[in-house]
């Protein structure tokens, strides 16, 4: 119950701060850049106002998106911390050495120096 009241109040400060963000020092949106339309609308032959309003659209929720996105990012992290709180120093170090591990492919993923590429293999019915 504690654990989802804490949850619930981080979401609660963050929204609180992203809101305060709207009215405090903003970052450059996506508005003001250039907007790429949505897949194949180029070829719907749009006139100049519906390609207009088919950009704010997209930018206006490219914002939303990317603040949701900076959101869940920030509660991951958060969740991490706290996952990390429950753990023991050397549970801590065992768990950033399988990390590590995980950063090179796995020995089997691996090719033999023997091995030839498949595209020189010959297909069936080729001579």
């Amino acid at each position: 119950m504690a654990g989802r009241r804490m949850v619930l109040g981080s979401v609660l400060v963050g929204a609180l701060m992203a809101g305060g963000m709207l009215f405090g020092e903003q970052q450059p949106s996506a508005s003001k850049a250039k907007v790429k339309l949505p897949l194949y609308y180029n070829k719907l032959g749009l006139s100049d106002e519906q390609k207009k309003k088919a950009s704010a659209i997209v930018a206006e929720y490219n914002d939303k998106i990317d603040a949701l996105k900076r959101d869940i990012r920030k509660l991951e992290d958060e969740e991490k911390r706290e996952l990390s709180k429950i753990l023991t120093d050397p549970q801590r170090e065992e768990l950033r050495k399988i990390y590590a591990s995980k950063a090179e492919p796995p020995p089997e993923a691996k090719t033999p120096k023997d091995a030839t590429n498949p595209k020189e293999q010959k297909k069936p019915g080729d001579k």
